[in-house]
């Protein structure tokens, strides 16, 4: 059996446009294709996350029509990655550990103000 392993990295967004294009550019450098999906985000991010598709090599962009939460917009991603022929898909806990690590000193920031 000669499978190949052809494996995808599904990042869900809601929101967040701070960290996502330098994070989709880091991974997608590393050589592993991107799918984000746009869970029902506002502007700006919407407009970020089509940029990003747009600019970033090998980056994908699914969009919801509204926030499902992210299991549905993992759910989502999944779905992509099988119908287009990933073998694999891969979680980014970076993007969260990121999107927490931003909230948490703009919290900080605002508490020394």
């Amino acid at each position: 059996m000669t499978d190949a392993f052809r494996p995808a990295v599904v990042i869900p967004v809601y929101d967040h446009p701070e960290v996502i294009r330098e994070l989709t550019a880091r991974i997608a450098g590393a050589g592993l294709p991107v799918i984000l999906v746009n869970d029902g985000s506002h502007e700006p991010c919407a407009s970020v996350l089509r940029q990003t598709a747009r600019e970033v090599p090998g980056t994908l962009l699914h969009e919801l029509p509204c926030n499902g939460g992210k299991g549905t917009a993992c759910i989502a991603g999944m779905r992509v990655a099988h119908a287009r022929g990933f073998t694999h898909v891969l979680g980014c806990r970076q993007y969260a550990r990121a999107v927490r690590s931003q909230r948490r000193h703009a919290w900080l920031s605002r508490l020394s103000a």
